[in-house]
């Protein structure tokens, strides 16, 4: 899996491509996507989806669709991603 720090900080060009971190998808990932989603409501001490290097990867944007605010393990286990 990619690591999102790297992601983040990677200078993007023509030749710098990051595939989607979802398995079996190998699409190119142009967005960052919360493992556990970040619930607006909760205290930040308290939020279970923080914005972190260890809660975010990369992923395109057909599988963060799908994805949506579900939890990623339940989405990947239920639903997983779109066909190529």
């Amino acid at each position: 899996m990619a690591d999102a720090a790297y992601f983040v900080n990677r200078r993007r060009d023509a030749t710098t491509a990051h595939l989607c971190s979802v398995p079996g998808c190998r699409r190119i990932a142009k967005e960052l996507d919360h493992r556990v989603p970040f619930d607006a409501e909760a205290e930040p001490s308290a939020n279970p989806g923080k914005t972190s290097v260890e809660n975010l990867f990369p992923i395109c944007r057909e599988c963060n669709a799908s994805k949506g605010d579900r939890n990623y393990a339940w989405w990947l286990a239920h639903v997983g991603a779109p066909k190529s």
